[in-house]
């Protein structure tokens, strides 16, 4: 009889180990993806900084950026090249966060924090004649949706 309680009190603390374990395990789990999150948020980050240093440092750059936002009928041929290369770049990077975002990969506040600013730019001169002329068929369904959603806010109501 003592025997079997001692397996029994065995098999208790055991499957307690166990137990523990599991959820050592899924706290770990829960820490890494949010770690994981952070770097991509982070990486994400990095590139829009990186496309806009690229800019603000090159005086060429900068000055087709302005000119391509506001009055892209301006820019020559080889500028207007380089603008929509611009564009892609922005485009491309924005159309990855929101993809990530939405699947929930990342957090929503990482598409929610630069909306705006693809708002912005997508509702300029420049920015929507690249958006409805240029390339818009490379995009995702989901990220062009999106744009035509800030389209449309920034229109207004229609009477």
């Amino acid at each position: 009889m003592i025997l079997e309680q001692s397996a029994l009190v065995a098999e208790i603390v055991a499957a307690i180990g166990i137990l523990v374990s599991l959820i050592f395990v899924g706290l770990e789990i829960r820490q890494n993806t949010k770690q994981l999150r952070e770097t991509h948020v982070d990486g994400f980050m990095d590139q829009f900084a990186e496309i806009r240093r690229q800019i603000y440092q090159n005086k060429d750059l900068s000055e087709i950026m302005q000119i391509g936002r506001v009055e892209p009928e301006r820019l020559d041929h080889n500028q207007k090249t380089r603008f929509a290369s611009i564009m892609d770049d922005f485009f491309a990077l924005g159309m990855q966060i929101h993809r990530k975002s939405v699947r929930g990969v990342l957090p929503m506040e990482a598409w929610t924090t630069v909306e705006p600013w693809y708002a912005t730019l997508v509702n300029s001169a420049g920015g929507e004649l690249y958006w409805t002329t240029l390339t818009t068929s490379v995009f995702e369904k989901d990220f062009k949706e999106a744009m035509e959603r800030l389209r449309a806010q920034q229109a207004g109501p229609t009477n």
